[in-house]
């Protein structure tokens, strides 16, 4: 009976040990976590501003300009490119938009950005010459 006490006590410690040291890295992670969260809502609050400047392009343009170079490794940045591509088209700036368009067509392949801005980029180049 003495030695079931000692094993179960032992148990009882280990068990504690383990809660306290997933206690400790879950404290550990949420106080990481805020300040990725505050970066996170930071990139998400500009994008959407970039998209509410739709109506001035050109200032839609500056602002995703500003946004890709802020955040360039984000997941919207094959996004921001397609848009910053149509802006710049609808500002009759072909040149520029097709790098934008083509840049999102060779470094986001088989996305729907890669897809618009090739069916784009397409209408801007004009029909083929035979």
């Amino acid at each position: 009976m003495y030695n079931i006490i000692q094993t179960f006590q032992k148990i009882a410690a280990v068990a504690v040990v383990g809660a306290m040291a997933v206690t400790g890295t879950a404290q550990l992670a949420s106080a990481q976590a805020p300040e990725k969260k505050v970066k996170d809502q930071g990139e998400y609050d500009l994008f959407n501003q970039t998209l509410k400047d739709a109506n001035n392009p050109q200032q839609q343009i500056k602002d995703l300009d500003s946004w890709t170079q802020k955040y360039p490794e984000s997941d919207k940045t094959r996004t921001a490119l397609y848009k910053k591509g149509l802006a710049l088209a609808e500002q009759n700036q072909k040149q520029p938009a097709l790098v934008a368009l083509d840049k999102v067509v060779k470094d986001f392949p088989n996305t729907s950005e890669a897809i618009n801005a090739k069916a784009k980029a397409t209408e801007l180049r004009g029909p083929a010459r035979r």
